[in-house]
């Protein structure tokens, strides 16, 4: 299993300085070489040995790869995207539910609650749409996930795998945020171009990497 693993962050660690060298010297379109970044995420978690957890994992990233074909590839149909995305962020969520001794019932009115104050922001800037409102219900669950996952961390190596993988996938969506303000700060706008995809491979073979049925296992009380 572990050789699997070399090969695997060695091949996405190629992957990974190729576009970006490409994105730095504006040599050609990396697109194609991110995407597969992302399918060798799923290439990697098929080859593991299967276990319900890696099977929920496996299945969000499957929604994630979705995703990015809609807004990276084909780069049409933003909201099928974002749709995605955030069913990506509900079974991250069911993820650390099963992780915990006693799930809290009312986390997943939270989940859906928190986002409304977003919604009617929108709507009073006369922004709310179907887009809009899966981005509001997106970052708000991303943010969720992201936080609670503090929590688990030193329960584990996989635990602290997952919990970097999910900040690393939050600064990625910080600086689409900045991308989409369209801020006139050069150095700032440049960074955020940049930055999207220099958090966003690291954050998707971490969460995948944290599913390896080697890793320690949780403690549990």
């Amino acid at each position: 299993m572990k050789k699997q693993i070399l090969i695997y962050l060695s091949l996405e660690t190629l992957l990974f300085l190729c576009f970006l060298f490409m994105d730095l010297t504006g040599t050609g379109d990396s697109t194609l070489i991110k995407y597969a970044g992302i399918l060798l995420c799923l290439i990697f978690l098929l080859v593991c040995r299967h276990t319900d957890d890696s099977l929920l994992v496996f299945t969000a990233l499957l929604f994630t790869a979705g995703a990015d074909l809609f807004l990276l590839v084909i780069g049409r149909w933003y909201t099928a995207g974002l749709l995605l995305f955030c069913v990506v962020q509900i079974l991250y969520g069911i993820r650390l539910r099963n992780w915990k001794q006693k799930p809290s019932q009312p986390e997943w009115l939270l989940r859906i609650l928190l986002p409304v104050p977003c919604f009617l922001f929108l709507y009073v800037l006369n922004g709310l749409t179907l887009l809009s409102a899966a981005a509001s219900f997106y970052g708000v669950n991303l943010i969720f996930n992201a936080v609670k996952s503090i929590s688990f961390a030193a329960d584990g190596l996989s635990e602290r795998l997952f919990c970097i993988g999910l900040w690393l996938f939050l600064c990625c969506d910080i600086c689409v945020a900045v991308h989409n303000t369209g801020l006139r700060i050069h150095t700032l706008q440049h960074f955020a171009d940049f930055g999207m995809w220099l958090f966003y491979l690291p954050s998707q073979v971490l969460i995948a990497l944290s599913c390896c049925t080697f890793l320690p296992k949780r403690r549990t009380l």
